[in-house]
This record gives C-alpha cells, sequence and structure tokens, in this order.
C-alpha cells in the first residue's frame, strides 16, 4: 500500500527502501540498509508502528521459514518468496537479479 517502504532480503540481511520516482515507470532510488543497523532503519521509516512490525515480521520468518538453500530450490524442494510491487517498481530489479542468481545455467544435451 502506500505505506510500504522497501523490503528484506533475507540471504544478505539487507533491507532495501525505495523512494517513489517522480516520474511514473521510472527507476526507484534504492537506499541498502544492513538489517544490523536499526537505528538507520527505524530513522528512513520513521514510522514506529512500521518498525516494530517488521522487526516482528522478521523474528517471525527466521522462526518459520528455513533459511533458503539454491540446492533444495533446484530439486524442486524448495521455493523461494519475493515480494515486491510491479506498479511502482519496488521490488523488481533485486528479484530478477535474485532470479538470474539461482537459475540453472546452459546445460549441454545430446541431440
Amino acid at each position: 500500500g502506500d505505506r510500504f517502504k522497501g523490503v528484506l532480503d533475507r540471504l544478505t540481511d539487507t533491507v532495501h527502501f525505495y523512494q517513489k520516482p517522480i516520474k511514473r515507470g521510472s527507476k526507484a532510488e534504492v537506499i541498502q540498509v544492513p538489517f544490523s543497523d536499526t537505528q538507520q532503519i527505524k530513522e528512513i521509516i520513521n514510522d514506529a508502528e512500521l518498525f516494530d512490525r517488521l522487526m516482528e515480521d522478521y523474528e517471525l520468518l527466521n522462526e518459520l521459514i528455513e533459511p533458503l538453500d539454491i540446492s533444495r530450490v533446484m530439486a524442486g524442494t524448495q521455493s523461494p518468496m519475493f515480494f515486491g510491487s510491479a506498479m511502482t517498481n519496488f521490488g523488481v530489479q533485486l528479484f530478477l537479479d535474485k532470479f538470474c542468481d539461482m537459475g540453472t545455467k546452459p546445460l549441454g544435451r545430446n541431440a
């Protein structure tokens, strides 16, 4: 919604904050902050309720969801999850980069 500030990359423990571009369809400005820098995260979010929710959601995710294991993704026993917004272009580049990194490389085939 309109309170969306960014996305959390659990693989790198980095929060990617997005600034809405002035022109629709333009690339959003991204500020990357290590999750360990809670003071800077709190300042950027500038909303105590959202900050508390991020901290609670992070803790919940780490308790309920196993860390991503690329070998399990390749075996089809685990699926990565991504969240973002194509309308505002928030998180799209991060998704594309991770998707390309995780994908299998071209393999030789017998013809």
